[in-house]
């Protein structure tokens, strides 16, 4: 989300699938949770406070969906942005758009990739659900000829991630070291090669008249 160089968002879209919730919708246990893990790199900027949660098209209060969150705020150059999240919605919930504002910062010109106008790449987040499992469904004679089948029949977590997030950043003139070094060394040549141009005539010119002062006869010879 955003436009420009300046500032963009992260938005995270849930959306319930009827399946799904029929089976979860029990009176002992009417919520979904769903675990959210974001890594955002130092070199984006990310602001807490612009966290929100819109829950069936309505702005909501994070206190009232949010059970447990645990943020680690980002050192330049050293570690990145981390946010745990575990939300608990209503089985009713027809979607849920998790966003958060951040800012992009300014790098150094020897810590751009050489690909600099490609973007930058920020990992997907990673949403489990603990109420939920998959697993391949295989016959009993494929499981008992094959082990690594019977491992993948296996219930697993059920896991979830959200596309790769391409963030341009704002990047220096690469070509301006290029003409720096150009107009100096023109410069440079023109002075020097100007000099060198003067010093030549002008060692030609003294030696015309030593030659000319040579070739006139004394008076003591005459």
């Amino acid at each position: 989300m955003g436009s420009g160089n300046e500032r963009g968002a992260i938005a995270i879209s849930l959306k319930s699938i009827q399946g799904l919730v029929a089976i979860n919708n029990v009176k002992e246990r009417c919520k979904l949770q769903a675990n959210v893990l974001q890594i955002v790199p130092w070199y984006v900027k990310v602001y807490y406070h612009t966290l929100q949660l819109v829950v069936d098209e309505s702005p909501q209060a994070l206190t009232d969906f949010v059970e447990r969150m645990r943020v680690s705020p980002s050192e330049d150059k050293v570690s990145p942005w981390v946010m745990e999240m575990i939300l608990q919605f209503p089985c009713e919930m027809k979607s849920a758009v998790l966003s958060i504002v951040f800012d992009k910062g300014f790098l150094h010109i020897d810590e751009y990739p050489p690909d600099v106008n490609q973007g930058f790449d920020i990992p997907s987040a990673i949403i489990s659900f603990p109420d939920f499992h998959a697993g391949l469904q295989l016959s009993n004679k494929s499981r008992s000829k094959s082990p690594l089948l019977s491992k993948l029949q296996e219930k697993s977590l059920l896991l979830s991630y959200t596309e790769l997030l391409l963030v341009p950043l704002m990047t220096p003139d690469f070509s301006m070291p290029y003409n720096v070094i150009t107009i100096s060394c023109t410069v440079f040549a023109l002075y020097f090669g100007s000099l060198l141009n003067v010093l030549r005539r002008g060692g030609k010119t003294f030696e015309k008249q030593r030659c000319k002062q040579s070739s006139v006869p004394s008076l003591s010879a005459i």
